[in-house]
């Protein structure tokens, strides 16, 4: 903990630290995952620079923005750990986003996002929350970017996407000034893995190990070889008195300090800073079968950590190779005799160690295999321990024999009962034919044509399962000795676990060490070195071993060409002879650099591979400097800024640093001046950094681009690149909206969203009937508010669109918004109503009516009035009448009285809308309404006169001709009285309105009913049914029109209640008989006529009546 001094000015948040001697902040990035960010969250590097360990217990890491006010926007309580003296701790503090590489593996995350460019962290000596800029409790704060808190007299220069902020000297420089302690660079994040880096220049602390350990070679499990000894001693230890921890790699191995206690680690006291060569003692004691490697470490007194290889190999009584093998198979379940309902496969881990399924498939095959296999099922990711059994539940449970055991995996591939292949596939992907490569193991059993070695397992039967022998253990690579058959008793993986003898586990050899680099200037390549890499029993070939730096300081390659963090060498069987892998230090920054470059793979133990070198800064004088941001475009006579950049040097000589004068530019070295056309910085050599204020003055209309001259202090001139221009801007104008647009007028809008450099002496809009227009109809506005103006426009063409654009002027010139447009209103027709014509007789003209037609702002086009059909217009009400009228009228103010006719041409409905139109107006349509009917004529039935019993005079009245013209005129008449049957008499007396009908013919006493008719062309008109009844004839006999003519009709009428058949007869004077007629008698009475014979001679004629009854009856009649 250190204590911090503060003061607080009035006007500006500045604090006052002491330098820190324990924990400083060493890195800082803020941008993580942003776009275009390196690396994807953001990370404070804290590294202890003392010479003793730190703890980290009850402290915190917490952040703000650049402008602190209250309480700090993050707080993360650190856990308690301790940092060994010059050692990193990396704290993540941001979740990561999508953009970037991941940090190298944080050693703490805290959730607190950062600001990408400005912003402060600080180290706080409490975990509660901090507010505004801190005075206790800190142990070192890093304000950075436009931050107002911070060390000393300027914050740490602006962050971004691409760069971090560095502690100078690997985060041992502390001068308890941000600005000029830190630089920015490409961001390379350390963690509590990366090698220390002791400050101050004093000694480093150091183990050193004197001798190796021998491979143990061969030993039966469960035994303890000889052991071995190597020494160790340490100098410039810290922390004495204090103990050096020796640890085994596994529990194969064991130390000693004394070659008597053995466990899996030991203490070597050391009582000062040195520690004289000590024995370490190391046996070598497996636990299972197979090759045992790894490092016995040893570590503290604040030393890097050495390690001393050490291996072996267990061995156990018994042959087997291999991981994973097929240790059962029943290919008949569920069938007719089966024992169990369903097929399985049991695998076997006849491994020393776990062996995961992930990405393998169990697959099967018919006897003869020639395409694609029948079935592949991918296995689950899960592992197998060492001995375990794995059951796969081939088929679907059949109704035949009882079930499995619990499956530990279903896969639906139906098995050959008898014959047919089954292997373990080291692909997800379904094989073809009998397969060579990916396979872990494979069974032809039965007949199959595709099995391992000389030939297949024997049959299988619903009885009999697949074993493969020594309890799934033996694999010699050939199916027919590998098994037998057997009552089938599948093992899942809760089976007790049978552990397989095996061979020599998989083993990679280095042969050849990397020495020492020794100092490489930072940023460069040294020389490349190489060491040998071998293996024996390697699994999954063809497979890779891959090999990888222990840091960015170090590189490798398998062609001491390509280079890179790891390469990969391959191997295609089970050996790897003997190949380079080649090794280069490029240190990426100062001070002594180590770790082990690691070779992995094939399933044996990883074998490390020491390197170290020493990272060194060049001792040419260099100066750099960040970036100027451009000033834009400035109004002339106004001062812009101050922008500001970073001139940062290392190993620079004591002389002046100038920066030469660029025109319109001025520098300081404070954002509040004084600003000067030069400067010459004063500076005590070597690290450098000072922060360079610059305002821009433009006195012209023009470009002041150029570059800002750097140089001295021994170092190479540089330059920064300015950026700005002088103008004399116009104002910036938008063109508003149109509003209370009418025929003739409208009002325009406009603002005026920046003055431009100088004031606006005139704005307004310009409008034209050109659209694209340059010079167009100025209206000024001196209305403005806030910005906004409008101007009104007026005598403005009715229906025609108007182009306008917002101007405003000042010295710099006239600006116009973008060019809007409208369409003034269309002037409106009006008019009076019209009432309805009614219904009218087909083609008779209706009386004239009329409506008036009114407008004002027309256009000079002519006014048009209809068509309409079955109406006329005109002028006049006595004027000449046309199917439309066409009315000239100048323009602007209209009215005028129309006359309407109607004519009905036809029995329809003329209802509809006189159009009235022109003038530029839109249609007017005004309602009409009137219809054409063809009426009947109205007709009254008349008096009855003149009655005899056999005659009648029926009369007419013709009350109405109707629509037409009359065509006939007479009586209906009818003895029924619904006139259902009636007989039609025309009359051809019609006089005026009168008209009659004699009729004759009638019956004696009879009552007859009677109408008036009457026919136009709308039809047949009839008046009411009237009636009338015919007088009786007399009683007995009664001759009339007496005299008679001959050749003429005699009339004689017969009154009697004697009915029957009865006879005329004309006797001559002589008594002669001349004239016979019969006639029958129905009712009382007859009624007859008969015509005289023409060939009688004139005279006196006896007329006789009689029946045959007897009846007679005489008269004397005259015949002319």
């Amino acid at each position: 903990m250190k204590k911090i001094f503060t003061f607080l000015l009035l006007i500006c948040c500045m604090a006052g630290f002491s330098q820190s001697t324990t924990l400083v902040i060493s890195q800082v990035y803020g941008a993580g995952g942003n776009s275009g960010a390196v690396l994807n969250a953001d990370y404070v590097e804290i590294h202890n620079i003392s010479a003793t360990p730190q703890s980290l217990n009850g402290l915190s890491v917490q952040y703000e923005s650049a402008t602190p006010a209250g309480q700090w926007s993050g707080a993360a309580v650190l856990p308690n750990v301790s940092i060994p003296a010059g050692g990193y701790y990396l704290v993540q503090m941001s979740t990561p986003g999508s953009n970037g590489v991941p940090l190298p593996t944080p050693d703490f995350t805290a959730v607190i996002p950062m600001g990408g460019s400005n912003g402060i962290v600080a180290i706080i000596n409490d975990i509660d929350t901090i507010t505004g800029c801190p005075s206790t409790n800190v142990i070192d704060l890093v304000g950075y970017g436009t931050a107002t808190c911070f060390e000393g007299a300027s914050a740490s220069p602006a962050i971004s996407a691409t760069l971090a902020a560095f502690r100078l000297n690997n985060g041992c420089t502390d001068t308890n000034v941000n600005g000029s302690d830190f630089s920015t660079g490409a961001p390379a994040p350390k963690n509590s893995a990366s090698p220390a880096f002791i400050c101050g220049g004093g000694p480093t602390p150091q183990l050193t190990v004197t001798g190796t350990i021998n491979d143990f070679g061969s030993l039966q499990v469960g035994n303890t070889s000889a052991s071995q000894t190597y020494n160790l001693s340490g100098t410039d230890l810290t922390g004495a008195p204090g103990n050096i921890t020796v640890s085994a790699p596994s529990a194969d191995f064991q130390v000693s300090n004394d070659n008597s206690t053995w466990s899996a680690s030991v203490n070597i006291a050391y009582a000062n800073s040195t520690l004289s060569a000590t024995p370490v003692y190391v046996r070598f004691s497996p636990q299972s079968a197979g090759l045992k490697a790894g490092d016995v470490t040893n570590a503290g007194g604040s030393a890097a950590t050495v390690n001393v290889a050490v291996s072996g190999t267990g061995t156990s009584s018994g042959g087997g190779t291999g991981t994973l093998v097929i240790s059962q198979f029943y290919g008949a379940g569920g069938n007719t005799g089966a024992l169990l309902n369903a097929d399985y496969v049991e695998i076997h881990n006849i491994s020393s160690v776990p062996q995961s399924l992930n990405g393998l498939s169990v697959q099967y095959e018919s006897a003869t295999p020639a395409g694609q296999w029948s079935g592949a099922a991918v296995l689950p990711n899960v592992s197998i321990p060492p001995g375990g059994f794995y059951l796969v539940q081939m088929s679907t449970p059949g109704a035949i024999g009882t079930a499995l055991p619990a499956p530990d995996f279903t896969a639906v591939i139906p098995m050959g009962g008898s014959n047919g292949i089954v292997a373990i596939i080291n692909d997800v992907d379904t094989i073809t034919g009998c397969p060579a490569t990916n396979v872990i193991d494979l069974v032809g059993y039965g007949s199959a044509t595709c099995f391992e070695g000389s030939g297949a397992a024997p049959l299988v039967s619903a009885i009999l399962a697949g074993f493969r022998i020594d309890n799934g253990c033996t694999d010699t690579d050939n199916n027919t000795p590998d098994f037998i058959t057997a009552t089938p008793a599948p093992r899942n993986s809760a089976s007790p676990v049978q552990l397989c003898s095996s061979l020599p586990a998989p083993l990679l050899t280095v042969t050849g060490t990397i020495t020492d680099f020794g100092n490489i200037d930072i940023g460069t390549n040294s020389a490349s070195q190489s060491y040998s890499l071998s293996g024996a029993n390697l699994t999954g070939a063809p497979g890779v071993i891959t090999v990888t730096s222990p840091s960015v300081d170090f590189q490798v390659s398998n062609n001491n060409s390509t280079w890179g963090a790891s390469t990969t060498i391959a191997y295609t069987s089970a050996v790897l002879a003997a190949t380079n892998v080649w090794v280069r230090f490029t240190p990426q920054s100062a001070g002594p650099k180590a770790g082990n470059v690691t070779n992995a793979g094939g399933g044996a133990a990883t074998v490390n591979v020491p390197v170290s070198g020493n990272g060194i800064v060049p001792s040419t004088p260099t100066i750099t400097a960040t970036t100027l941001t451009a000033f834009g475009n400035i109004c002339t006579g106004t001062v812009a800024g101050p922008n500001s950049f970073t001139i940062n040097g290392t190993n620079l000589t004591n002389a002046n640093i100038d920066i030469a004068a660029l025109a319109g530019f001025s520098y300081a070295t404070s954002s509040a001046g004084p600003f000067n056309a030069t400067l010459s910085l004063t500076q005590p050599g070597g690290t450098f950094s000072q922060q360079i204020f610059v305002q821009f003055n433009p006195t012209a209309s023009q470009s002041y681009d150029g570059n800002i001259a750097i140089s001295g202090a021994g170092t190479t001139a540089i330059s920064v690149a300015a950026s700005g221009s002088g103008n004399n801007n116009p104002p910036m104008v938008s063109t508003g909206a149109a509003s209370a647009i009418t025929s003739s007028s409208a009002t325009l809008a406009g603002t005026i969203t920046d003055n431009g450099c100088t004031a606006v002496t005139a704005y307004g809009i310009t409008y034209s009937l050109v659209n694209g227009f340059t010079t167009g109809t100025d209206v000024a506005s001196t209305n403005i508010s806030s910005g906004s103006f409008t101007s009104s426009i007026s005598s403005l063409l009715p229906s025609t669109t108007y182009y306008y654009k917002a101007y405003s002027t000042n010295n710099g010139g006239t600006a116009f918004g973008v060019q809007q447009s409208f369409t003034t209103a269309a002037p409106v027709l009006t008019a009076t109503t019209l009432n309805s014509f009614g219904s009218l007789c087909v083609n008779i003209a209706s009386a004239a009516q009329n409506f008036t037609i009114t407008s004002t702002a027309l256009t000079t086009a002519n006014v048009v009035v209809g068509p309409l059909a079955g109406y006329t217009f005109a002028t006049t009400e006595n004027g000449t009448y046309s199917a439309s009228l066409n009315i000239t009228q100048p323009g602007g103010a209209f009215s005028q009285v129309v006359y309407v006719i109607f004519t009905p041409a036809a029995i329809q409905s003329y209802n509809g809308n006189i159009p009235v139109s022109g003038g530029g107006a839109n249609t007017l349509n005004i309602p009409v309404s009137g219809s054409g009917y063809n009426a009947p004529a109205d007709v009254v039935t008349g008096a009855s006169s003149a009655i005899t019993a056999n005659t009648a005079t029926l009369a007419g009245v013709l009350a109405s001709t109707g629509c037409s013209n009359i065509t006939s005129t007479g009586i209906d008449f009818s003895g029924i009285s619904n006139m259902g049957i009636y007989t039609r008499v025309q009359s051809s007396n019609l006089t005026g309105a009168d008209f009659s009908v004699n009729l004759s013919g009638l019956v004696q006493a009879t009552k007859y009913y009677y109408r008036a008719y009457a026919i136009n062309d709308a039809g047949i008109a009839y008046g009411v049914i009237d009636s009338f009844i015919t007088k009786s004839i007399p009683d007995g006999l009664t001759l009339y029109n007496i005299p008679a003519a001959k050749g003429q009709v005699l009339h004689f009428t017969f009154k009697t209640n004697r009915t029957g058949h009865y006879a005329v007869k004309l006797f001559n004077a002589s008594g002669q008989l001349v004239f016979r007629k019969g006639f029958t008698m129905q009712l009382n009475f007859m009624d007859e006529r008969f015509v005289i014979p023409s060939s009688l001679a004139p005279g006196v004629y006896l007329f006789v009546l009689e029946s045959v009854n007897g009846f007679r009856e005489k008269r004397s009649i005259l015949i002319q």
